[in-house]
């Protein structure tokens, strides 16, 4: 029998709200997709727990270690300024970064440096989550000059992937 899986979702950002219309908040994105990948892992979906946390909103909202088995750091809907409007219009996109001294950006830096201190809970960063977790290691973090990369290697796009970058690869 498969132990239950414990995962926090800490949302860092709202995705704007055109995406919020179709897809909800990062919390609810990232819950489908989990779900949906539990059977594939040998999970029953009742052995998924799953809490998300709003630390934007709620520079408090953080879970106990104790409580969790992983951490997934979303991402965040900000925009690159050379890739303002290549990506979306969605004009409710707030302007966090990574490298930022806010405070909730710097008690995120702190949550994940204490999760990285220990050795039982794991962590996985998306986008700006993973930058975060650089930031956490001590690594520096800053703007990329040639804008937004999304790989580290050359990617075919789609139809609707070369509509929205304006680009046939990225």
């Amino acid at each position: 029998m498969v132990a239950k899986l414990r995962i926090a979702i800490i949302e860092c950002d709202n995705p704007g709200f055109h995406s919020i219309n179709k897809r909800g908040n990062y919390g609810g994105i990232f819950s489908k997709l989990l779900k949906d990948a539990a059977p594939d892992a040998g999970l029953k979906e009742d052995d998924l727990h799953l809490t998300i946390h709003n630390v934007v909103d709620n520079t408090t909202d953080y879970p106990t270690l104790d409580d969790i088995d992983g951490v997934l750091l979303s991402g965040s809907s900000s925009f690159h300024p050379k890739a303002r409007g290549s990506v979306s219009d969605d004009t409710a996109a707030t302007e966090y970064n990574s490298y930022e001294d806010t405070v909730w950006i710097n008690r995120l830096v702190g949550f994940t440096r204490a999760l990285l201190a220990q050795q039982r809970v794991r962590i996985i960063g998306v986008c700006f989550g993973h930058q975060i977790l650089g930031r956490a290691m001590d690594v520096r973090v800053a703007p990329n000059d040639r804008g937004w990369e999304t790989s580290v290697c050359r990617m075919e796009l789609s139809e609707r992937g070369k509509e929205l970058f304006g680009k046939d690869d990225i």
